[in-house]
């Protein structure tokens, strides 16, 4: 595989609103070649809060940030022509994404493929159930940065997906 994308949202954990997209384009498996990364306003005070808390944001700054209408946009410009994403879990998370970018005003294209590491990783290593994204990482000395931080996720993933592949050869 050339190009895929390594994507993650997070969600409010009680409204189920996206409140960050985050996303790594992957260039011949091996290097990182682009980056997005748009958190999202919401009318919640309690997501206002973490917004500003986890990414270390100024309130002006906060209130400057695009519509989830233009995040959309713009992330469905920024993919282009990949078609591939990749992401720990995010078979899971398809439902719920596909719900935001309808939110968005914009469905999800028809030609994304969603390809889903933590369930590679559980068939392919005979796990009784997916290993969370962290412990992994730990296990293969893939430093953790933020948690809960859409973007820190998709470098922990694209750590993953080179340690194993390293070690055991291609996991997709």
């Amino acid at each position: 595989m050339k190009e895929y994308v390594i994507m993650d949202t997070e969600f409010n954990s009680t409204s189920n609103r996206a409140i960050q997209i985050s996303a790594v384009r992957i260039r011949d498996g091996l290097h990182i070649a682009d980056q997005f990364n748009r958190f999202i306003p919401s009318p919640d005070k309690f997501d206002q809060l973490h917004i500003i808390r986890t990414s270390n944001m100024r309130y002006s700054d906060y209130l400057a940030l695009p519509s989830l209408q233009q995040t959309v946009r713009d992330y469905v410009a920024w993919m282009r022509t990949t078609i591939d994403i990749v992401g720990w879990s995010i078979e899971g998370d398809a439902g719920r994404i596909r719900e935001t970018f309808k939110k968005g005003s914009h469905g999800i294209p028809k030609n994304w493929k969603f390809i889903d590491i933590a369930d590679i990783v559980e068939k392919r290593y005979s796990f009784n159930a997916t290993p969370p994204l962290q412990g992994l990482a730990n296990v293969l000395g893939i430093p953790v940065n933020r948690t809960h931080n859409a973007l820190d996720d998709c470098l922990r993933t694209f750590g993953v997906i080179k340690a194993l592949e390293s070690r055991d050869g291609k996991l997709f």
